[in-house]
């Protein structure tokens, strides 16, 4: 049995995809339920991202998102190796988030997102155990 391992081109395809997922969910879910997401944001990060994409209503693409977090516990399970806080910020954008979206400014919220994955995206993909740009993708 193996275990797949991140490197820095798997990280930012796998960031990419949630910066045009999540964002658009945000903006066009019909069924985006603020008080769900209130619930869970200080408690589970993946489940306050797994919430939001089921509220697009649909089955696929909240698989596609069961497939993309389960990519993120592994590159988080080597993260924590090297920052054993990093969970931190991700709260306090996921409060932002919920805050702007209880407002109903969707295209903040989307925006805060967006930026924030942008910019884990480029800082995790930079750690030492992902700096290795001859690998390619998910090994």
């Amino acid at each position: 049995m193996f275990i797949i391992s991140p490197n820095a081109h798997g990280i930012r395809d796998l960031y990419a995809a949630r910066e045009m997922i999540e964002p658009a969910v945000m903006l066009g879910a019909e069924q985006l339920n603020v008080d769900v997401l209130a619930d869970v944001v200080a408690d589970a990060n993946q489940q306050f991202y797994r919430l939001l994409v089921a509220s697009a209503g649909s089955p696929s693409l909240s698989e596609i998102m069961d497939q993309l977090l389960a990519r993120m516990r592994l590159v988080f399970l080597r993260v924590l190796q090297h920052q054993p806080d990093s969970h931190d910020p991700y709260l306090d954008v996921n409060e932002t988030v919920t805050e702007l979206l209880r407002a109903s400014d969707r295209a903040a919220a989307a925006e805060t997102l967006r930026k924030s994955l942008g910019a884990t995206r480029e800082r995790v993909s930079l750690l030492p155990p992902f700096g290795d740009e001859s690998r390619s993708g998910w090994l």
